[in-house]
C-alpha cells in the first residue's frame, strides 16, 4: 500500500491476488499473515478536484493488481511519437499503463 489504510476491504483487496494466484507445492495446513510497517494513520490533505483523485487512485490499484495477477500491465496509454507523420499508424504509439 502506498498510503496507511485500516480499510479491511482495501487491505484484503491488495492482499487477495498474491492468495488466489499463489502456487502452492501440496495442501495448506496453516497459513501466518505477519504485518510490517505498522503506523497510525496521518491526516491527509484534502483535495479541490477530490473525486478526480480519489478515481485516479482507484484506477492505479486496479493496474496494479492487474499487474501482480497477469505478469504485465494489461492496460495501456496512447502517446505521441511523430504527430506530423502522414499515417496515423505512426503518429500514436501504446506504452504500458505503469502507475
Amino acid at each position: 500500500l502506498r498510503e496507511p489504510s485500516g480499510d479491511r476491504a482495501r487491505l484484503w483487496t491488495a492482499l487477495r491476488p498474491h492468495v488466489e494466484y499463489a502456487e502452492f507445492p501440496g495442501p495448506i495446513a496453516r497459513i501466518e499473515l505477519e504485518l510490517a510497517g505498522l503506523t497510525a494513520e496521518s491526516a491527509r490533505q484534502q483535495s479541490l478536484f477530490q473525486e478526480q483523485t480519489r478515481r485516479r487512485e482507484q484506477l492505479d490499484e486496479m493496474v496494479r493488481h492487474l499487474k501482480v495477477r497477469f505478469g504485465t500491465s494489461p492496460v495501456a496509454r496512447v502517446v505521441a511519437v511523430e504527430p506530423w507523420h502522414r499515417l496515423p499508424e505512426r503518429r500514436f504509439a501504446l506504452l504500458d499503463y505503469d502507475p
